[in-house]
């Protein structure tokens, strides 16, 4: 009965009725709380939603009960990614590849989290093994995360490249732009940085509250140029 029950809360999840589909899942657990893969279930739903505390309660009951897929540790990671715990995030992702490399979608999500916590060596090495199994799959967001990651390891001529490069396949990539005028400010082209800090602001995703304490911009945020970039475009 609760199988039944379950999969009828999947096909209500597919079709985005999460109302119902949260009731079918509920009514499932009533027979069986043990019915791990239902919690499994719960966790999607809640993420879908964006309640990502109950995400990842769910998901947790999932694989406590024994249903320890690669698919359920990957939205457990995305939960705790929302909820900004990279650490937590990256142990989630990192079981969703041990025990199946070739989760394609936990790859990058993980890279993030491991620059989060500025392991950019391990991020390096996460995003080499990425090309070497998906190489039809490098796109912006790989070439981007590498920039972040070289930035963080003091590898600037690497990271520009990367950056680059991210434009070449995203001209609209602000963070690219931004990675572009730190490694100008740490050649000490200020006059180039201002000009790529004026790129990257126009074309959004840049808020003053992220880059404010960004040690890599202390040496232009008293520039009268910065300044007005920044009254400009993010205030």
């Amino acid at each position: 009965v609760w199988e039944v029950l379950a999969s009828g809360g999947r096909g209500r999840r597919g079709n985005r009725n999460f109302e119902t589909a949260l009731e079918h899942q509920k009514e499932a657990l009533k027979y069986d709380k043990q019915f791990s893969e239902a919690y499994y279930d719960l966790g999607i739903i809640y993420y879908s939603i964006s309640d990502y505390s109950k995400a990842i309660k769910n998901t947790l009951k999932a694989i406590e009960g024994g249903y320890r897929k690669s698919k359920v540790y990957y939205i457990l990671g995305l939960a705790y990614e929302k909820k900004k715990n990279w650490v937590h995030a990256s142990n989630a992702f990192k079981n969703t590849i041990a025990i199946e490399d070739g989760f394609i979608n936990a790859y990058l999500p993980f890279v993030n989290c491991l620059v989060k916590e500025k392991k950019y060596k391990q991020g390096i090495d996460l995003l080499n093994t990425y090309a070497d199994i998906f190489p039809l799959s490098i796109d912006a967001d790989f070439f981007y995360l590498s920039g972040i990651c070289h930035l963080g390891m003091e590898e600037t001529n690497q990271a520009e490249d990367f950056f680059k490069q991210c434009i070449s396949e995203d001209m609209e990539c602000s963070l690219a732009y931004y990675g572009l005028s730190i490694c100008s400010v740490l050649k000490g082209d200020l006059s180039n940085a201002l000009i790529l800090m004026e790129k990257a602001f126009k074309k959004g995703n840049i808020h003053w509250e992220n880059i404010k304490n960004d040690g890599f911009i202390a040496s232009i945020k008293s520039e009268k140029k910065f300044k007005e970039l920044v009254n400009k475009y993010l205030k």
